[in-house]
């Protein structure tokens, strides 16, 4: 009887202290969730994403058959040259496309195509700018083959490429002047000016219009003119099923390791820093008005959707891959940057071009002036502020 009573003191210690234990656990496992969800500005996660849970791919020798789409002005040339020195470093026997015309592949700005890429036949691997078309990849890649690429913050992207186009390009009577050349026509115009006046004039009819309208969702094959929200949810569902992984050069680390599991790469393929510097400039937070808010909601209503929904599946992979095991990860990986902080690319030196036909030059250069491709000569303005003319000329191949 009294042994009876001295248990239950016991046996109630025992379930008071599980209990507590369940309150600390539940209280951490949902600070992690509050952590990662306010990092994408979402609430919550589907069950089996849980961030205690860690995927791990089963890798036995580095990956050969890969396709990265290099999409513009979000980083994705410091992508480039790690790819460069994965594929160097281990000596791996892959057939690359060739830029043709530089600094393209496959017909860019049209939707890639094998007839257009060099070399036609036996090409395992492709580094460089292409426009995505999953089908067709599919058509002239291996079964085994692995997608990814690399997306920025719009609005970042957008200066990044005015600044860029305008200091190297502006003025100058060829496709890498367009469309600036064209819309400020020797006016002298800030970002945010040109934003108002982008708004206003871009539309296919422009060559090289995607620059400044929808340019990612343009380079992952999205029509950039597209409008309508369900057909933009539609093709955004259609990308995440076609695409292995999706990069943010806002969370670059954090997307560099995911790209290491992706590739079965090892730590040496990733210890060098590579910096491509296009100059400083004045980057702006936000708009200082409403009208330039709508005038650039306007012209990159595709790609802050297409942001915002990569943005998400980011996190949801950072919590499958195991969040205790991406801490370490980036650890070591923050550890062997700074130990190589010096180390800069060196920029490849490649082969000649395989050879061509007329007829299949005359055929490509066809195919780009269709699909916005072309080159323009910008003419003078009158008092009036109206062109004068404007000639499309045709693009010189080098």
């Amino acid at each position: 009887m009294l042994k009876g009573y001295a248990m239950k003191p016991l046996k109630y210690s025992l379930v008071l202290l599980i209990s507590l234990m369940a309150v600390i656990y539940t209280a951490k496992y949902r600070s992690d969730l509050v952590a990662v969800s306010h990092q994408v500005h979402i609430t919550s996660f589907p069950h089996h994403l849980d961030p205690r849970r860690e995927l791990k791919r089963k890798c036995t020798s580095p990956v050969s058959n890969f396709v990265f789409i290099k999409t513009h002005k979000t980083g994705s040339s410091s992508v480039l040259g790690l790819l460069r020195n994965y594929v160097n470093t281990n000596e791996l026997n892959v057939t690359r496309a060739y830029q043709y015309p530089r600094p393209f592949v496959g017909g860019y700005p049209g939707r890639f195509k094998c007839d257009f890429m060099l070399p036609n036949k036996s090409t395992t691997t492709s580094l460089e700018h292409l426009r995505f078309d999953a089908e067709e990849l599919k058509r002239c890649f291996a079964p085994n083959t692995r997608y990814f690429t690399i997306l920025r913050q719009p609005w970042n992207s957008f200066q990044s490429g005015f600044h860029y186009y305008r200091k190297e390009f502006e003025q100058k009577d060829h496709c890498p002047g367009m469309p600036i050349s064209y819309i400020m026509q020797g006016q002298d115009l800030n970002v945010m000016e040109f934003l108002l006046q982008a708004s206003k004039m871009l539309n296919p009819t422009i060559p090289w219009y995607f620059r400044f309208r929808n340019y990612q969702s343009h380079d992952l094959g999205i029509d950039p003119m597209l409008n309508d929200k369900n057909e933009i949810d539609n093709k955004i569902q259609e990308l995440d099923k076609n695409l292995d992984l999706v990069m943010l050069m806002e969370y670059f680390d954090e997307s560099l390791v995911l790209l290491k599991d992706l590739l079965c790469l090892d730590w040496k393929s990733l210890q060098h820093v590579y910096h491509y510097k296009e100059g400083l400039y004045d980057r702006n937070s936000d708009f200082p008005t409403r009208k330039h808010k709508k005038a650039f909601e306007h012209l990159h209503k595709i790609d802050i959707a297409l942001y915002e929904h990569f943005n998400q599946t980011l996190w949801k992979r950072v919590n499958a891959y195991g969040r205790d095991r991406m801490t370490r990860d980036l650890q070591t990986l923050h550890r062997m940057r700074n130990e190589n902080q010096d180390t800069v690319e060196k920029r490849e030196q490649r082969g000649p071009v395989p050879a061509t036909t007329s007829q299949w030059r005359k055929q490509l250069k066809q195919y780009m002036s269709e699909n916005s491709g072309a080159c323009f000569k910008p003419e003078k303005r009158t008092s009036g502020n109206a062109l004068e003319s404007s000639t499309q000329t045709s693009i010189t191949f080098h």
